[in-house]
């Protein structure tokens, strides 16, 4: 994964190892590198300087390798490189919520130098769902059922909000924004995409219509169908990428090479 930095032209970038590396767009000078022992799931620019990162928390079991030749298990978590060619088989086990963390860093430039401002994690069950402006940032809590709105500049919940949905949030984009409110859309765990209204000043938050993605029969191409609940846990059709294309107008990919195009009528 990569990310631009534009303020301070530079480029962050991770790797299958966990490298977290920073370097310059000039000169291609490395100006920065960490390296962590938790798993790296997904990372977004949220303003200039800073950087949210969903972790997987590693540790002993996270992976397992397994030598059939030897009739040996191989682990080494601090040099993930340094392990053996001869594995032929590797177990990961899944991850469970409670080992999801979600962290923001914060970068300056002292003297030439990158440094680590500040590294600011979340308590276990936070998700990040997306940015609201270069302020704000909106979070789910999953243990106590919140919308969060976050400000990233003070490191402080502005507001809490409880969801009354069984329906579980992963990700969100912001349709269009007025003074108090915020119209946003919505995807949720199940494949499932609504229009939701934010009111922070009333504090509130209401779903207002929803949908769930539908495939195209491969047979008859004129008809949609819709995948039983059985089917879809076992289809590829997950949503992994939801594009603002233009207002109103939304590109919806899934991992089955699928494009949707979604647009709001009023």
């Amino acid at each position: 994964m990569a990310i631009e930095i534009g303020e301070i032209n530079a480029l962050l970038t991770t790797n299958d190892y966990n490298h977290i590396k920073i370097y310059d767009f000039e000169n291609g000078k490395e100006l920065y590198k960490h390296y962590l022992k938790d798993d790296i799931l997904f990372m977004e620019k949220i303003s200039e300087n800073k950087i949210i990162f969903q972790l997987s928390k590693n540790n002993l079991m996270n992976r397992v390798n397994i030598d059939l030749e030897r009739n040996s298990i191989l682990f080494n978590l601090d040099n993930i490189e340094s392990f053996s060619e001869s594995v032929n088989t590797e177990i990961n086990f899944k991850k469970e919520d409670k080992d999801i963390a979600l962290k923001i860093n914060e970068f300056e430039i002292v003297n030439n130098a990158m440094k680590l401002k500040k590294n600011y994690s979340f308590v276990i069950g936070i998700n990040y769902l997306g940015k609201i402006n270069e302020k704000l940032i909106l979070l789910y809590d999953k243990l106590e059922n919140q919308i969060i709105l976050f400000d990233i500049n003070t490191y402080e919940n502005v507001l809490k909000l409880f969801f009354n949905s069984s329906l579980k949030p992963i990700s969100s984009l912001v349709v269009n924004k007025n003074i108090d409110s915020l119209d946003l859309l919505i995807l949720f765990e199940g494949e499932t995409l609504a229009q939701c209204v934010l009111n922070s000043k009333l504090k509130f938050i209401n779903l207002m219509s929803k949908l769930e993605i539908f495939t195209i029969d491969k047979i008859d191409k004129t008809k949609t169908i819709k995948l039983k609940e059985e089917e879809k846990k076992k289809s590829n059709n997950k949503i992994k990428k939801i594009i603002n294309l233009a207002k109103d107008n939304f590109l919806i990919i899934t991992n089955s090479n699928l494009i949707y195009n979604l647009k709001n009528n009023y």
